[in-house]
């Protein structure tokens, strides 16, 4: 008995570091489909705001390729009888993230529904969650310890060399957005009552907001190391109007300056766009580096952010 306790421990040790990933990989999973709606209506005129957006699908992809990477520690941990069964959910999975990636690529560009994304993000929870139990149940009961024959093992890798090919999540190396941009967002609320609580709360109408954030787009436009400006403004509806503001520097140097030097004078000068009741939601792009803008994974069936596109499925098709 401790010989069987002891060898459950190690097989417990042996899968943790995969289920820990694929834990990850299905807590980052929610945030990929945590998409505002003022987001989709300005990211077809601020590519940045899909550019910060999909931040959420790095962590998720990376967390997925991690996993992959305990993919053989798993199976060789498992019973034969086991294996396919645990192949076919991982293959599973990664044919449901891939099903998210492009219907929340539809969803950017109104094609698909809010709720369309999220059942399509359950499934793949859904998924996830089967594989889990399924590998907590086949470690828990007592290994066997039976070797396999010759036959056994050739019968065993053609069944599974196409499947563990289709459940790998691969990273390809395409390059990098260089984007070094701050935004400003501000939700306004347009309904005649309350604008006249904000006008005397903030000591502005909203003519005079609207001005000054045209003022200060034109300013921005003017400095000679801004790359671009662009001034967006969209109704969200009958009741909200949201204004989008952005400036892209050459460098993460310059933006930080920006961020320390230049935006200090121009919240003193431009007040009413600070105010306390018109306060912005303030956005940079590029000032966290590590590497991982550039590279994209095989799960990915359409391509966020304008970005060169992964092959999908298949690790050898990725390199075409």
């Amino acid at each position: 008995s401790e010989e069987r306790a002891a060898s459950t421990r190690f097989r417990q040790a042996q899968v943790l570091p995969f289920l820990e990933r694929l834990h990850a990989s299905l807590t980052y999973s929610f945030a990929v489909v945590q998409i505002p709606d003022f987001f989709r209506d300005l990211g077809t005129q601020v590519p940045q705001i899909r550019l910060h957006t999909d931040s959420t699908v790095d962590d998720w992809l990376r967390s997925m390729r991690q996993m992959s990477e305990y993919r053989i520690q798993l199976l060789l941990t498992l019973e034969v009888e086991r294996i396919p069964a645990v192949v076919k959910l991982m293959t599973e999975l990664v044919e449901h993230a891939r099903s998210v990636i492009s219907v929340r690529q539809k969803y950017w560009y109104k094609q698909a529904e809010r709720s369309e994304l999220r059942s399509t993000q359950s499934d793949y929870v859904r998924v996830g969650y089967q594989l889990l139990l399924e590998v907590k149940e086949a470690i828990l009961v007592p290994s066997a310890h039976r070797a396999m024959s010759d036959a056994e093992k050739q019968r065993l890798a053609s069944e599974l060399a196409t499947p563990l090919e289709k459940s790998g999540t691969v990273a390809v190396p395409y390059g990098e957005i260089q984007d070094f941009s701050w935004l400003s967002i501000w939700q306004i609320d347009i309904r005649p009552d309350w604008q006249k609580f904000e006008q005397a709360a903030s000591h502005s109408t909203l003519d005079e907001f609207m001005e000054a954030a045209k003022s200060l787009a034109k300013q921005l436009y003017d400095v000679e190391d801004v790359i671009d400006t662009k001034l967006v403004v969209v109704t969200e509806s009958e009741q909200t109007m949201v204004i989008c503001l952005s400036a892209k520097l050459p460098s993460l140097r310059r933006l930080r300056q920006f961020q320390d030097v230049d935006l200090p004078s121009y919240r003193r000068a431009f007040r009413v766009l600070w105010s306390s009741h018109r306060a912005p939601i303030e956005i940079t792009t590029g000032t966290s580096k590590d590497g991982r803008q550039g590279s994209q994974s095989n799960a990915e069936s359409d391509t966020p952010s304008g970005q060169s596109s992964a092959a999908t499925g298949q690790p050898c098709a990725a390199a075409k």
